[in-house]
């Protein structure tokens, strides 16, 4: 069972949430009230960021402190050389930081279901001060933002400082919206680390239920999103912050960041703003001037003496672009060190001379090879570019093109490569010009400027220094082919190293990417084999590995090793149980991915469990073990269980965008039953967001009910739909009975259906959260959405018969030996029965019923179903008699096996009653207690079960072959999977159908 306790909204059963007691379930008032809190929580002093000290300065972000150190000339960390753009400088400080500012009040909430360009240009809401920085690669965008964050007047003039690099989660490039909601709710996690806050309000995505459609997803992702930019605007409140948002390629990411007029915000973007602002400023940042490029090329070549005309060709010939100029500088600082004996004349010709391999390449690129002219030997300067494409490539995550890696892990991969059979002329090329050593070629790239070196824990780790350095990486798999028996000249290169293609391919960078891969993987097991340790080991394991045998093809290594208890547990040491959960889905998303990507998923997921079943299904079991070990504990570590619970709700989370409805409501009630274990408050955040994945998760069926029932729906929008003059899609069906319920899909696929040489399709309808109601018109007798219409399932006109939404019945082509005749006779017949059933009146007061049967009403189901669920599940039906059950037929003294005060209402044989131990005072009942057996056009007499108070929980017999058996209105029914369907999630029912056997059940010892 999912829901054991009946609710009360307004003077009407309806929904409630999962298995627990009375004294655990909370009224709906309570929930109003736990609703309310939650703005106060987030409101609370401890979610609150620490407020500065008067006149000190903000803390320069992590970032920027990254981008403004490189390593020095001589191995030691130094502040980078840093763009002379003085005017630049003072134009942002200007803007940001101006002598007198307006206070504006808190801007208006906005409509959270219009797109985020018509929030972004809703006039009565004012923005956030927006300063953009323009320009192409290369021209020292996020350079300059780094050296306005790090200016005093800067400082002093914010109480934080934000930074945020977008273009790691660059997806397409796009006017459209870029950020997913997982990737914004990243983005916020990371703002809340940076403004040491608690990210508890951030954690979970979309709440979905299982009717949704696409179109209904996306639209609940962007209402999450606007809610989520409304919890960070509160907690940024009366804060004045600069957020700085690094490399943006939709501008309507931006709005997401825009929490306060009291915040600012610099962007740096390579695209033009279509749609500015009003109050924003664009400083688009062209080429440096001859003065500022000759001054930066003298600082980037470490003041190396040349004449001022000499300076001036070199930086004409770069184009006065600031990457362009750099490597130039570095270049001649790699000439000086490493052929100190050339004459300037000469090193200055080559340097103007150079020509590159590079046909299609971009200017920055271009100057990017340039750099490696250097090197004259052409092996050991292809050798060179390889290396560093190598690195790149490898290591490059989805939402960071260039991360920081160990320097131990980066030096396993070299050495792979540089000691395979491809690779022995490059090595001996490599000795002529003194790279000798992993260290060598790592301390040549530093002094190129092609990569950046820090220190940490005493650990050297390296990244690469540009986006578009990272570019000339990926141009340059694209045609490197490594060839061992190839030994004619390249024609790109003119060496016998490699067998390159004149143009681009990504066949060939697809390859190399996987063989990279491959190495890297096949150098750390060697490493492991040789005994060798370092801690940098344990971390690549934990943090690379899966992913670099996901992209070399290892899948089921991949798989093994993610599937392994300790790996797992060392993972979740490292990352803690929460994060680590959700790095574990991310995990399984990207291996799913890279399947689909290498043309192997028809293969791989033949005739095997989903990988996200099988790594949630192993996670629960870790989770399991450690709260066991939490509780048995005598001092645990209670922020360790909270960890737990919130873990299962994550997982639970990941089950539901599986479509594994049944499977994800064992874990929301996990999860809720050890937040009530830690006797969290009802308006306790955790609890709230656990009841409402439980309520999204657990639908009840809509059907027929009389009128004067208490399940009987309102709609809330009945006036439009009765005037007729709304126009598709249609109003939403929003209950004003039941408050935030709507008429909802159960599920969101349709079940297909022949009947003669007549075919169609349908769905069953709910009542579920308003946030999925269906969108209908109404035209006097027909109630449609999407194309198809509301009608009642044939067999009758009764309390308790279902409502489904159903195509329009199709003649199709069938073989069948039939007269044409009768063939017209089913059409009319299904016609003639289709039109009555599918005709509803809608009252002024909001009701509906079938036009034929007054009496009648559109109801929800009081009671919950029951359905199949996983031996152990939180949510199994425990029987507390279920001795008397099973020793029924051999003992017939049913009634020394029930409680005192339902015993009185029972005569003697007439069974044992099912009331549950796993549920306390709840027992089984019939759905529609009216009418608890409904006829169908099939012949059967089916009635659904469900969860219901002890006192009228029904009687049950077992027979001689294992059949439970009920006797409901004088039919004689038996316990039966609804279509002989034995799978999670299948619905239970009695019914007379007595085909086949699987209406035979054991009564387990538990």
């Amino acid at each position: 069972f999912s829901l054991s306790k009946k609710r009360r909204f307004s003077c009407n059963k309806a929904h409630g949430t999962g298995k627990m007691a009375d004294a655990m379930a909370i009224s709906d008032t309570d929930k109003q009230q736990a609703l309310l809190a939650q703005r106060f929580h987030i409101d609370s002093v401890s979610l609150r960021p620490p407020v500065k000290v008067p006149n000190a300065l903000a803390k320069i972000p992590e970032e920027v402190s990254a981008i403004t150190i490189s390593d020095g000339i001589n191995g030691t960390e130094t502040v980078s050389n840093l763009i002379p753009r003085k005017d630049v400088t003072k134009e942002i400080v200007d803007f940001l930081c101006p002598t007198s500012e307006n206070c504006n009040s808190r801007p208006n909430r906005t409509n959270d279901s219009i797109s985020l360009t018509e929030q972004m240009n809703h006039s009565s809401r004012p923005h956030s001060k927006r300063l953009t920085l323009r320009g192409m690669g290369g021209c020292g965008k996020t350079t300059v933002a780094a050296m306005a964050v790090k200016m005093e007047d800067v400082r002093s003039s914010f109480d934080h400082i934000l930074w945020i690099n977008i273009g790691n989660y660059f997806v397409t490039k796009t006017d459209s919206n870029n950020l997913t909601y997982d990737l914004y709710l990243d983005c916020i996690r990371k703002i809340c680390k940076q403004l040491d806050v608690s990210d508890e309000h951030f954690r979970n995505g979309t709440i979905l239920q299982p009717g949704d459609g696409e179109s209904v997803k996306a639209a609940k992702n962007l209402q999450a999103m606007m809610q989520s930019k409304e919890d960070m605007a509160v907690v940024v409140e009366g804060l004045k912050i600069l957020i700085v948002l690094d490399d943006v390629w939709s501008y309507e990411d931006v709005f997401l960041f825009d929490f306060s007029p009291a915040c600012c915000i610099m962007l740096t973007a390579r695209m033009i703003d279509s749609v500015p602002i009003s109050g924003s400023l664009c400083i688009n940042l062209g080429n440096l001037s001859e003065e500022e490029a000759i001054n930066l090329f003298l600082i980037e070549s470490n003041n190396y003496t040349v004449s001022f005309q000499l300076a001036a060709i070199i930086v004409k010939r770069a184009g006065y672009l600031p990457l362009a100029i750099r490597s130039a500088g570095r270049l001649v600082l790699s000439y000086r060190k490493f052929r100190q004996d050339l004459p300037e004349e000469d090193m200055l010709d080559l340097i103007m001379n150079t020509e590159t391999s590079s046909m299609l390449f971009s200017p920055v690129i271009d100057s990017i090879e340039r750099s490696f002219s250097f090197i004259t030997d052409k092996i050991a300067s292809v050798g060179l570019k390889f290396c560093f494409s190598v690195f790149a490539i490898v290591f490059h995550e989805d939402y960071s093109m260039r991360p920081w890696v160990s320097f131990e892990i980066l030096k396993i991969l070299w050495e792979k490569i540089l000691f395979s059979e491809e690779m022995q002329e490059v090595r001996k090329c490599f000795g002529f010009v003194k790279l000798k050593r992993v260290d060598d070629i790592v301390h040549l790239m530093c002094i190129m400027g092609l990569l950046d070196s820090i220190l940490s824990n005493n650990q050297r780790f390296i990244r690469i220094h540009h986006d578009s350095m990272w570019e000339f990486g990926y141009a340059f798999a694209q045609r490197f082919q490594t060839s061992s028996t190839a030994r004619t000249l390249c024609i790109i290169h003119s060496i016998s190293l490699c067998n390159c293609s004149i143009g681009a391919c990504n066949i060939i960078y697809k390859r190399n990417k996987k063989n990279w891969n491959k190495m890297v993987v096949d150098g750390y097991m060697k490493k492991l084999e040789s005994e060798e340790h370092h801690e940098a080991y344990d971390d690549y394991m934990l943090d690379w590995l899966p992913l670099h045998m996901i992209r070399s093809g290892m899948f089921n290594d991949a798989l093994s090793l993610m599937n392994n208890m300790t790996f797992v547990k060392n993972r979740m040491a490292v990352l803690g149980i929460e994060k680590g959960t959700r790095n574990f889905v991310s995990s399984i998303k990207i291996f799913e991915k890279g399947v689909v990507e290498d043309d192997v998923s028809k293969d791989f997921f033949h005739s095997r469990t989903s990988p996200m079943v099988e790594m949630i299904e192993l996670i629960r079991i870790f989770l399991a073990e450690t709260r066991t070990f939490l509780t048995d504990h005598p001092s645990p570590d209670l922020s360790k269980m909270v960890e737990v619970g919130r873990a299962h709700v994550s997982l639970g989370a990941g089950l539901m965008r599986l479509n594994k409805w049944p499977e994800s409501v064992d874990y929301f009630t996990t999860a809720l039953s050890i937040f009530r274990s830690l006797n969290f408050p009802n308006d306790h955040f955790d609890i709230i967001c656990a009841y409402k994945y439980l309520d999204s998760s657990s639908l009840l069926n809509l059907g027929l009910c009389s009128k004067d029932s208490p399940s009987m729906i309102r709609l809330k929008h009945a006036d439009m739909l009765i005037m007729g003059k709304v126009e598709k899609p249609g109003v939403p069906l929003e209950l004003s009975s039941h408050p935030d319920l709507a008429i909802v899909r159960m599920d969101d696929k349709n079940t297909q259906l022949n009947f003669g040489n007549l075919k169609w399709d349908y769905a069953c309808l709910a009542v579920g959260h308003k946030d999925s109601a269906l969108m209908a018109c109404y035209d006097g007798k027909t109630i449609t959405s999407d194309g198809r219409h509301f009608q009642l399932a044939i067999g009758g006109l009764c309390e308790g018969k279902p409502i489904l939404l159903k195509s329009v019945p199709k003649v199709f082509a069938r073989n069948v030996p039939t007269p044409s005749d009768v063939s017209q006779e089913w059409i009319h017949k299904c016609q003639k029965i289709g039109n009555e059933s599918s005709t509803f009146t809608i009252d002024k007061d909001g009701s509906v019923f079938p036009t034929v049967a007054p009496e009648l009403r559109l109801g929800v189901a009081p009671y919950p179903l029951l359905y199949l669920v996983r031996h152990g599940s939180s949510n199994q039906a425990v029987f507390k008699h279920s001795s008397a059950i099973r020793n029924y037929n051999r003992s017939h003294e049913s009634n020394n096996f029930v409680s005192n005060n339902v015993q009185k209402r029972r005569k003697k044989d007439d069974g044992v009653v099912l009331e549950l131990s796993s549920h306390p005072n709840r027992g089984l009942v019939p759905v529609w207690p009216g009418n608890p057996v409904q006829p169908f056009a099939t012949g059967h007499q089916i009635g659904g079960i469900g969860l219901g108070s002890a006192m009228d929980a029904m009687l049950v017999k077992m027979t001689e072959n294992n059949c439970l058996h009920f006797k409901i209105n004088l039919f004689n029914l038996m316990l039966w999977p609804l279509f002989n369907k034995l799978e999670i999630g299948s619905t239970v029912v009695m019914s007379n159908h007595t085909e086949g056997n699987d209406y035979r059940f054991t009564v387990n010892q538990d």
